[in-house]
């Protein structure tokens, strides 16, 4: 009553008409997509900017961001900057976590060489364990600067960690079936191409659906992955290129 502000309160439920009626859209508008988007959107529209807070999960949104305006060099920049940052996150984010995984991979199979080499002479286990652990170490700060690397441009921290856990994810599956030359040429660019749609979109709409977008990024990726383990035999070229490896770590 101090500040003059006027204090409207209203009481939305599940079974009200206007989030459903309590039918199946109302279900998957509470549980999966949520309304606090709906409700940004309508208050960014409404005032153009400002901030809200969410008195629950003590969350603070930002919403001042500029609108799409008509000037087509504006939305000609718009665009170019969305898909420069989106292709700059992108490949940042794969080529980290390929090389993580890549490393990792080698130090196990080399790792593997020397057991089977102290097991054989009956030498102490010990200090290759102990080399690899403390190789091992080095691995942990850049997987979470990869993730410090994403909380910077994705305000949601949960969905950060979904993305980097689907990259993760598809570099596991395209080390141990991706192995056919068509394959190798082929998955790495649905890959790609959909990782860029999904960033694409979540650059172009802050205040969109995210979790719908990575729903529909995510299963469309599992789709891929299934195509290619079903079409493309790789269990056997894995094996060979595992025993070569292993070959040419042990004559090293």
């Amino acid at each position: 009553a101090s500040l003059n502000v006027t204090i409207h309160t209203v009481s939305l439920f599940p079974a009200d008409a206007c989030l459903g009626g309590g039918s199946s859209a109302s279900w998957l508008l509470q549980y999966f997509v949520g309304y606090d988007t709906v409700i940004l959107n309508q208050l960014h529209t409404l005032f153009q900017g400002g901030y809200v807070h969410n008195v629950h999960s003590y969350d603070l949104y930002n919403l001042n961001f500029p609108r799409v305006t008509e000037s087509w060099e504006e939305l000609l920049y718009h665009k170019i900057r969305v898909f420069v940052t989106s292709v700059l996150l992108v490949f940042t984010t794969t080529t980290l976590v390929a090389f993580t995984l890549r490393e990792t991979h080698t130090r196990v199979l080399r790792f593997t060489v020397h057991l089977r080499y102290r097991h054989r002479h009956r030498a102490q286990y010990l200090p290759i364990l102990l080399t690899h652990c403390l190789e091992s170490l080095a691995f942990v700060p850049i997987m979470i600067g990869v993730l410090m690397f994403l909380f910077e441009f994705f305000e949601d921290q949960v969905l950060a960690f979904l993305v980097f856990s689907l990259v993760w994810s598809c570099e596991i599956f395209s080390m141990l079936r991706v192995r056919a030359n068509r394959s190798m040429r082929m998955f790495p660019c649905f890959f790609f191409s959909l990782f860029l749609l999904f960033m694409v979109y979540l650059y172009s709409f802050p205040l969109g659906f995210s979790y719908v977008a990575f729903a529909c990024w995510s299963s469309s990726v599992l789709t891929v992955m299934l195509h290619f383990a079903n079409r493309f035999p790789g269990q056997a070229t894995y094996r060979a290129a595992s025993m070569h490896v292993i070959t040419t770590l042990l004559w090293a």
